[in-house]
């Protein structure tokens, strides 16, 4: 089965209540982010999603900051589907994310993952990722 790639550029509401699904169970709960916010997401960020068909069935989303070290990716929001899951779509996102990144110019990616998340640390290792000696601090609002 073949799978289309894209950057997300005018969701429409079956988009959206792909995204929202995904959200829900990215994040374990069944809390609804409103619309809003994703479409500002969308807008904002580089929100890149498989499909099957026209169905939105995986995202990841890659963000960019600028510091005095030059330009900065930082991935947030990765989540294929757990029935669409070992069919190779977390490398084809993660790849085009990448790729977005090459294009401008950013100098890193960061990204967090939990450490239970082994074949998502294995993925990240095999794609040329390391991981950094630090610890990330929060300030929750």
């Amino acid at each position: 089965m073949e799978y289309s790639i894209e950057l997300l550029k005018n969701p429409s509401v079956p988009d959206l209540k792909c995204i929202q699904s995904l959200l829900k169970e990215l994040s374990g709960t069944d809390k609804h982010v409103p619309d809003n916010i994703v479409l500002n997401t969308v807008k904002d960020s580089n929100v890149i999603v498989a499909r099957d068909d026209k169905k939105i069935v995986a995202m990841i989303t890659i963000s960019f900051y600028v510091s005095f070290n030059g330009v900065k990716g930082w991935i947030e929001d990765f989540i294929v589907s757990e029935s669409y899951r070992g069919r190779g779509l977390s490398k084809l996102l993660l790849e085009k994310a990448v790729s977005i990144a090459r294009e401008k110019q950013a100098s890193s990616i960061n990204l967090t993952s939990r450490p239970s998340r082994i074949e998502a640390h294995s993925l990240y290792k095999s794609r040329g990722f390391n991981i950094r000696e630090t610890d990330v601090f929060i300030l929750s609002f």
